[in-house]
């Protein structure tokens, strides 16, 4: 009888987190060229241009915040392994760590734009 390597066919948690890392990439790429096809064929229209232009906080800068948030952590995550932070008596581990990072790192980047753009 030949001994199959059981190791071989287990696959790791890295991998999973690989994978998971490959699919929010191609999902940001993805919306971000939805974003700009839709653009480029509604930007004729008057009502997108004076609405863009008119909120742009809002209609521009919201979602680069958020995506600038998921780079920061995304990339905090992959050169630094696992987030641990604790702070003012909370402990985050785990799962929690990268949530409550993305929205300190999104809050962050919203008041800074909330107090540039009025200034």
């Amino acid at each position: 009888m030949v001994e199959q390597d059981e190791s071989a066919d287990v696959v790791s948690a890295s991998d999973y987190e690989n994978l998971t890392f490959i699919i929010a990439v191609i999902g940001v790429v993805s919306a971000f060229l939805m974003f700009f096809i839709l653009l480029w064929v509604e930007w004729g229209k008057s009502d997108w241009s004076s609405i863009v232009f008119k909120h742009f906080p809002v209609t521009i800068g919201l979602p680069a915040a958020g995506l600038a948030s998921f780079v920061v952590v995304a990339l905090f995550r992959t050169t630094e392994g696992k987030i641990k932070f604790s702070g003012l008596s909370f402990h985050f581990e785990g799962a929690s760590g990268p949530i409550v990072m993305w929205v300190m790192c999104f809050l962050t980047i919203i008041m800074g734009i909330k107090v540039l753009w009025s200034a």
